[in-house]
C-alpha cells in the first residue's frame, strides 16, 4: 500500500515492527501465514504475492544451475510449424530450441555460441532486434521482470 510506514505495515499484519524489519532485511524467515498476511495488507496481486513467497523461500529450492533442455518431442514439434516462427526459451531467457522460420526471421540462433544465446542479451546487444520489436521498450521490461523474479528463485 503507497504511502505505508514500515510500523504501519506491521501494525496492520500483526506483527512487531522489529520482525517485520528483521523480514524485510532478510535476517529472518517468515512464516507462510506471515507472508499471507503481508500480502494482504499491502494489497498485492497475484504476480507480486507469488514473486513475494518466491523470494521469501529463495533459500529452499534448488540452484536450478543446470542449462534447461527441450526435449526431442517439442522439436520435432516446432520442425513442423513450417508456417510460423517458434521459439522455446527458459527460465533465464536462453534461447532453448526454434524452427527454421524463426531462425529466418528472428535470428541465426546456430551462429550464436550457446553461452550468449540468450534472448535478454540478445534483445541489448543485438540491433537488428531492437528493430524487430514495435513495441522493444515493453518486450525489454517484460523480460527484465522475468529475469528479476528467474533471479529471487
Amino acid at each position: 500500500m503507497a504511502g505505508l510506514r514500515r510500523e504501519e505495515v506491521a501494525l496492520l499484519a500483526s506483527i512487531s515492527t522489529e520482525y517485520y524489519a528483521r523480514i524485510e532485511q532478510g535476517r529472518l524467515q517468515a512464516s507462510t501465514p506471515v507472508l499471507a498476511d503481508l500480502a494482504r495488507v499491502l494489497r498485492l496481486d497475484t504476480d507480486r504475492r507469488t514473486y513475494l513467497f518466491e523470494l521469501a523461500a529463495k533459500n529452499k529450492l534448488p540452484s536450478g544451475d543446470a542449462r534447461q533442455k527441450v526435449d526431442p518431442q517439442l522439436q520435432y514439434l516446432l520442425d513442423d510449424l513450417g508456417t510460423s516462427p517458434a521459439v522455446v526459451s527458459g527460465r533465464r531467457t536462453d534461447v532453448l530450441a526454434w524452427n527454421r522460420l524463426a531462425a529466418a526471421l528472428i535470428a541465426d540462433y546456430t551462429s550464436i555460441p550457446e553461452d550468449r544465446r540468450t534472448f535478454i542479451r540478445m534483445l541489448f546487444t543485438d540491433p537488428a532486434l531492437r528493430t524487430l520489436y514495435m513495441d522493444w521498450e515493453e518486450v525489454a521490461h517484460v523480460a527484465i521482470a522475468q529475469v528479476r523474479m528467474e533471479s529471487a528463485r
